[in-house]
């Protein structure tokens, strides 16, 4: 009986991820599609500076979740718990989606030589990302490391000017 329940908490897991995930970043892809894209763009220009970015975002908004936990004044108390509760899954999630939708366009044109539609290449993406948590530990870590990557690339593209000939659209 216990095996049972095992089961189908796998199988509830496994449906969540599969449809889900996939519609929850097809929904923020599709809404947000300006700033995916210029977060893919700093992510394919500079992967390596994206990593960097993303892991030190990351260690700086939990030492500073921690030291608000840590001194035990409610005011304080709040900040840590919208740091850590809020802004580090927004953080994350949006990560996520920028190298989803590099992962999906990469993957698409080694396979098929020409080019993807933005949402396709964010489901695809999102679906290798679903396949690599099927594999243990090592498919989590190449998840992180895609976060953490993805993040950077979030992060960068939203302290980063804008080009000029986004600007003149713009106007």
């Amino acid at each position: 009986m216990h095996g049972n329940a095992e089961a189908g908490g796998l199988f509830v897991l496994l449906v969540v991820c599969f449809l889900a995930l996939p519609a929850f970043f097809a929904v923020i892809a599709a809404l947000l599609s300006r700033y995916v894209e210029r977060s893919q763009r700093a992510l394919r220009a500079h992967p390596g500076r994206s990593g960097l970015v993303g892991l030190l975002s990351i260690i700086v908004l939990l030492g500073l979740a921690y030291l608000c936990f840590a001194i035990s004044w409610p005011p304080f108390e709040a900040l840590g718990a919208l740091l850590f509760f809020f802004l580090l899954p927004v953080s994350v999630v949006f990560g996520l989606l920028a190298a989803a939708r590099l992962v999906g366009e990469l993957v698409w044109q080694q396979l098929f030589a020409r080019p993807i539609k933005h949402l396709a290449a964010v489901l695809l993406g999102t679906a290798i990302f679903v396949l690599l948590l099927l594999v243990p530990f090592v498919g989590w870590l190449l998840l992180l490391v895609l976060a953490l990557v993805g993040l950077g690339g979030a992060l960068t593209a939203l302290v980063q000017r804008r080009p000029a000939e986004e600007e003149e659209q713009a106007a």
